[in-house]
């Protein structure tokens, strides 16, 4: 049996949306440090500490990259849709992403997703 289209479309957005988070740790980090020292005193705070910061952010993109790719590798199982449609709900929270994200969280909450994972409601244990 074939993925629904809703199931490719989705892993591809999670792909995507890695590759984003991914650049943009990298060239936002790289942009942070090199001027850090011009931000920090456009914003009053020690260099160090925007530094600092700059670190954080760009690790916290780093993990939610590391974390849109390991839900398209998942396996097909009901907790993997969950997953799917946890991190679809909580990239919500980035307005960017709306346009995205809200048409492959509509088709992910489909009958025919939740029933190729085996996630539905009525579905028996094996």
């Amino acid at each position: 049996m074939s993925s629904p289209r809703a199931v490719v479309i989705a892993h591809r957005y999670l792909l995507a949306v890695a590759a984003l988070e991914a650049v943009v740790a990298v060239v936002g980090a790289i942009a942070v440090f090199v001027q850090a020292g011009s931000l920090a005193a456009s914003f009053e705070v020690d260099p160090v500490l925007f530094r600092v910061f700059a670190g954080v952010w760009a690790l916290t993109f780093v993990f939610l990259s590391a974390v849109h790719v390991a839900a398209s590798r998942s396996p097909r199982a009901p907790y993997s849709w969950k997953i799917v449609a946890i991190i679809l709900g909580l990239d919500l929270t980035t307005l960017v992403l709306w346009p995205f994200a809200i048409p492959v969280l509509w088709m992910w909450l489909k009958r025919d997703v939740r029933d190729w994972y085996g996630a539905s409601p009525d579905a028996k244990d094996a």
